[in-house]
């Protein structure tokens, strides 16, 4: 009996063993590190799924400003810069530095002009009295638009002269001390000058013009003085715009938010000569 009752006591010790499971402090641990583990995961996914969204927004952007400065290029490529626009956004009248507009002349002679609203932060064009916005607003705030138009003056106008200030349309040189080339070495002395610059006789019904001769570049409208020939003569330099252009993505926050900078230089290949 002794002996049947060690063997019934060592089943019995064999049997809770084998029955033994997790504890609840286990299952809590093994619990918290799952959980840890998918808040990381959860995390990770969420992270990857904002870059995605922030480098597809930001592609579109690039690729709607990109459009935007290859249209302003492609319409300064076959057309004329405008020199008689009064390009006085910028506070000063005439060309000087950084310009705020650029006008143009279509090859069927229609004005267009690009300008930067600063109000509502777009590129616009305005074109048979309209105005047109090239960017979204809602997608992209310019941050600044500047043109540099070189030369500053235009290449092909030729400044003609004569010394007849009774005309109508008088022609005379930027220095009223500066000869004009059809003229006899005494101007003073005439009315108009003479066709023939060896005829030192003057001739009062003839409309004779010439250049301005000059010695520096300074001497001329057209600020370009030939050397060789000693006249103001067109410069005949092909324009040349450069657009600068700096921007600010929208739909992403503030703080990676990021000013991009765009600049392109193309040059008129509508040729005067």
């Amino acid at each position: 009996m002794i002996g049947n009752s060690k063997k019934l006591q060592k089943h019995k010790n064999t049997k809770t063993r084998n029955q033994t499971g997790f504890t609840l402090m286990e299952i809590l641990v093994v619990l918290a590190i799952f959980s840890l583990l998918d808040l990381v995961i959860v995390d990770v996914y969420l992270l990857a799924i904002r870059a995605q969204r922030q480098t597809s927004f930001r592609q579109k952007t690039l690729s709607n400003i990109r459009y935007t400065m290859e249209v302003i290029a492609q319409q300064v490529r076959t057309s004329e810069v405008d020199y008689t626009h009064s390009y006085d956004e910028d506070g000063d009248s005439g060309i000087a530095g950084p310009e705020k507009s650029l006008a143009l002349k279509d090859p069927d002679g229609n004005k267009i002009v690009y300008r930067f609203n600063n109000l509502t932060k777009e590129i616009q064009v305005e074109s048979g009295g309209q105005i047109y916005p090239l960017t979204n607003s809602n997608e992209l705030e310019v941050v600044g638009l500047d043109f540099y138009i070189n030369p500053p003056r235009d290449p092909f106008l030729e400044e003609r002269c004569n010394r007849n200030s009774g005309l109508d349309n008088p022609f005379v040189c930027q220095d009223s001390a500066i000869k004009c080339s059809i003229c006899p070495d005494e101007p003073q002395d005439c009315t108009l000058c003479s066709v023939n610059p060896d005829d030192l006789n003057c001739v009062q019904e003839d409309l004779a013009q010439g250049f301005c001769e000059c010695d520096s570049d300074d001497d001329c409208r057209t600020g370009y003085c030939d050397s060789d020939e000693g006249l103001c003569l067109p410069a005949n330099q092909q324009p040349r715009v450069t657009v600068a252009l700096a921007f600010t993505s929208k739909g992403i926050k503030a703080e990676q938010q990021k000013t991009v900078f765009l600049q392109t230089t193309v040059s008129s290949r509508v040729y005067r000569r």
